[in-house]
């Protein structure tokens, strides 16, 4: 017990030990960045792609969606970051402005063109010889701009509702005069401007600034107000009443009409009537981009975070759970083999936690589970091992067991106010909480509480047991305190010089390592707490099977080995405070940036996560499986059958099964060993228990070995 005393009465002092910093050695093998692919902040554009693929755009990134799975692609260029693409062209260039200047992305290289200052909300669309007319809104600098691939230009001045060009290349405007306010309805071919709003006296008035003007795919020139139409076809104006309707409008090649205002998807039925195809839940930024059709026909929107297809029972939400399920990775653990990545923030309100779950990587495929064996997962806060091998997960829901087949929930332990829990040498699990430290021992009913005493108020978290059996735990407030069941004065507190700590560790010699703001620290019984390397607000300190002390800051994330700091450069630009390894050398941590000197324990920003796989394990990412398998389908579209021929360089074990649009599988049709070369296999459209199914839009999905392959198919009843 000595050392407990020491520990609280010796003179506490810094005592600047830093070794040299050098670059992290680990065993040969190479550090993975895995990140979610689906979407997951709010959308702002949905666009279609020249590779029969949609784009979704995000205030951050472009995510491309193949049928079956994501692929994010964040703009290399910083002046992009935070901006969505105002329009996209059939050429695959995305539109943007930035302070003032029109911006050009194309092939990856970004172009910037200042001739005039344009300003959001804009709005655009292409005409003949390739040049580009674009609308503002803007008070100051409102009117039509033309960019012809060289030079922005104003052509005319005004409050642009709308731009649209016509088949003839003829460019039509909805247009507010500067002077007088009221609004217009303009032509211009030829560099000359007609009005007409003579033609459209019918169905609005002047101050009606609602009017917007598009070009349907049979060339028609529509007019809308808010319900009320007008549709110009070779040269004769028809006039309907919608009721209340849309503001903008799209056509798909069916023939459908679409139409987006304030939150809602409007679809015009066969009598001429707007009809609620869909509510939704954020309004979008980018009007013009509420919807898009691929090149199969599938027709595609979005709603905050989530994207959908229709279907001929409307509206289906595209799930993907071949993804990590959120970035915010928040605890993780290995086990037999497998990677547990819980989601889940504290501290904020309900409606801001990311509800994502549990994801899980086999080293082939991230799967995520939001429910599992009737057990809610839906936000993860920590993920540990029992004595027994079995994972015991923190959720929204109370604690749950994983025994490796199937989750349970621990029934007595029901409390929300979990913030830690750790097991003794005697398999009794302690848990922290805010009604105190509570013992727990299967299969008691109760916890048997100890109180808090003098620091009642305070929340317990990272907690540690030393070879002698005293449990450290730390406080809200950063101090550590210990407690000993067998001693008679069991709280002690330890502070740390009025340094905020974030995290403690105890290594199998019983010294306490910590992580001080701005070091990784060491407990020294004489010298009080040493410093031995320098952190960017130290966010975690972990101990490895090795014996390795790893510490993270924004920055400097690295290990402390035989007195030397090893500084990891693929992590030089995040911070983590989790750290997971698994006893053959995987290691892996989250990855977040953005902290502040404000408010420098803010984790603001999730990357998702850095896996450390070492060369002698065979770990490929499913985000980009090698394409050695070719495959297509055909008839395709089909009715009822279609035939899924693939290729293969050489004898493997095949599954081919086949998915719906929620990535739900509906069939399995082969699970066996396949020779190399021609191979094909025959889908009904019957589901593996025998149901017809329905037509729509459906993926094959060809695995052999590590290696994927899929396929789209449509179905057609």
């Amino acid at each position: 017990m000595r050392r407990v005393f020491l520990f609280v009465f010796v003179v506490m002092m810094t005592v600047c030990s830093i070794p040299l910093e050098i670059i992290a050695e680990l065993e040969g093998g190479r550090w993975i960045h895995h990140e979610r692919q689906t979407p997951q902040y709010d959308i702002t554009g949905i666009f279609p792609s020249e590779k029969n693929k949609i784009w979704v755009s995000t205030d951050k990134t472009f995510h491309e969606f193949d049928g079956m799975y994501w692929k994010k692609i964040v703009y290399d260029d910083q002046s992009l970051r935070d901006h969505t693409p105002f329009y996209c062209d059939d050429d695959g260039r995305f539109y943007f402005v930035e302070g003032g200047a029109l911006l050009v992305l194309e092939n990856g290289v970004i172009t910037s063109y200042k001739d005039e200052k344009l300003y959001y909300p804009i709005i655009a669309d292409k005409g003949d010889q390739g040049i580009l007319y674009m609308g503002l809104y803007d008070i100051l600098s409102g009117g039509i701009y033309s960019f012809d691939g060289q030079k922005v230009s104003k052509i005319h001045e005004g409050r642009a509702r709308s731009v649209a060009v016509d088949n003839t290349g003829k460019l039509w405007v909805t247009l507010r005069d500067p002077e007088s306010g009221n609004m217009s309805l303009l032509s211009m071919k030829n560099d000359t401007w007609t009005t007409h709003d003579d033609e459209i006296a019918s169905i609005f008035a002047k101050d009606d600034y609602e009017l917007t003007v598009q070009i349907a795919p049979d060339g028609a020139v529509w007019v809308n107000n808010l319900g009320k139409y007008g549709v110009l076809k070779n040269g004769e104006w028809i006039f309907g009443n919608g009721g209340t309707g849309p503001m903008y409008l799209t056509f798909d090649s069916t023939g459908t009409i679409w139409g987006y205002r304030n939150k809602k998807l409007y679809m015009l039925n066969t009598s001429g009537i707007w009809e609620i195809s869909k509510n939704m839940d954020v309004g979008l930024l980018n009007r013009q981009n509420f919807l898009t059709e691929d090149k199969d026909g599938t027709v595609w929107t979005f709603d905050s975070y989530h994207v959908y297809s229709h279907a001929d029972t409307g509206w289906v939400e595209v799930k993907n759970n071949l993804d990590l399920a959120s970035d915010t990775v928040t605890c993780m653990l290995y086990n037999n083999g497998y990677l547990y990545c819980g989601h889940g923030l504290r501290n904020v309100e309900v409606a801001d936690r990311k509800n994502h779950g549990i994801s899980v990587w086999d080293g082939i495929t991230w799967k995520n589970y939001n429910k599992a064996d009737d057990n809610y997962l839906y936000n993860i806060y920590i993920l540990k091992k029992s004595p027994d091998d079995e994972i015991v997960a923190h959720t929204d829901h109370g604690l749950k067991i994983f025994n490796g087949k199937a989750w349970a929930a621990i029934d007595t332990l029901k409390a929300l106010d979990v913030s830690d829990f750790i097991w003794d040498e005697n398999g009794v699990m302690w848990v922290a909480s805010y009604y105190g430290l509570l013992e727990y021992k299967y299969p008691n009913v109760d916890f048997i509480v100890h109180p808090q005493e003098i620091y009642d108020r305070k929340i317990f978290y990272n907690m540690n047991y030393d070879p002698e059996g005293i449990l450290y735990m730390q406080t809200n407030y950063g101090s550590i305190v210990s407690y000993y069941e067998d001693r008679e004065d069991v709280w002690m507190s330890h502070e740390s010089n009025s340094i905020y700590s974030t995290d403690i560790a105890i290594d199998d010699a019983g010294t306490i390592w910590c992580s001080r703001q701005n070091f990784l620290s060491e407990w020294d019984i004489y010298k009080g707490w040493v410093d031995r390397a320098e952190l960017n607000y130290g966010r975690m300190v972990e101990i490895d099977e090795t014996g390795r002390i790893w510490a993270s800051g924004l920055g400097t994330t690295g290990y402390l080995e035989d007195d030397e700091w090893h500084l990891i450069p693929e992590l030089a630009q995040t911070a983590s405070d989790k750290l997971a390894f698994d006893g053959v050398g995987r290691y892996t941590l989250n990855a977040f940036n953005l902290d502040t000197d404000s408010d420098p324990v803010e984790r603001k920003q999730f990357t998702g996560i850095y896996e450390y796989v070492p060369d002698t394990v065979n770990i490929e990412s499913s985000t980009k499986p090698e394409p050695f398998i070719t495959a297509m389908n055909y008839p395709n579209p089909f009715n009822p059958s279609t035939t899924i021929n693939f290729t293969l360089p050489s004898e493997d074990y095949v599954t081919v099964a086949v998915y719906n649009v929620n990535g739900q599988k509906v069939s399995t049709l082969l699970s066996e060993k396949m020779q190399a070369g021609n191979n094909n296999v025959t889908w009904d459209s019957l589901t593996d228990s025998g149901v017809r199914s329905a037509s729509g839009i459906y993926f094959y999905r060809i695995e052999a070995g590590n290696y994927i392959k899929s396929g789209k198919m449509l179905l057609i009843r």
